[in-house]
């Protein structure tokens, strides 16, 4: 791949990137909702930067075939303090349309979940049968 592109795809895949490449899964993920349709990637970016360092490719305003924002985008800082300061900033915040801003840690999906893969016939007998700690009287 020629260009600044090829030369961050190598960095990526070998150098100092790579623990922040793709989606890998580490503390600093929000979820962010509310978000205006015209919200693209570099917006993201100009609102979450000042709060801390953002992965490559850490900002995805999840759009419509179209090109409209969804309403809704991931961030991915690099320390979990970062994200911690920015749900405080912008999580409840009114935007000018009415809409609350929601920003949160971004919560794994059921599927990422090694006990949510397993089918009930490998499961643990034990995890099967559990019963809750507290009974109705």
């Amino acid at each position: 791949q020629p260009g600044i592109d090829g030369i961050v795809s190598a960095f990526e895949s070998v150098g100092p990137l790579k623990a922040t490449r793709g989606h890998e899964h580490h503390k600093g993920q929000l979820y962010v909702a509310g978000l205006p349709a015209d919200t693209a990637n570099v917006h993201l970016y100009r609102l979450f930067a000042p709060f801390g360092s953002i992965g490559p490719k850490g900002v995805h305003a999840m759009m419509t075939p179209e090109g409209k924002c969804k309403g809704i985008a991931f961030v991915n800082f690099l320390e979990e303090e970062s994200a911690q300061l920015a749900i405080a900033t912008y999580n409840g915040a009114v935007l000018p349309d009415g809409t609350t801003l929601k920003v949160s840690m971004k919560q794994p999906k059921p599927r990422d979940s090694a006990v949510a893969m397993m089918p009930q016939s490998a499961m643990p007998q034990s995890a099967m049968s559990a019963t809750p700690a507290m009974e109705a009287p």
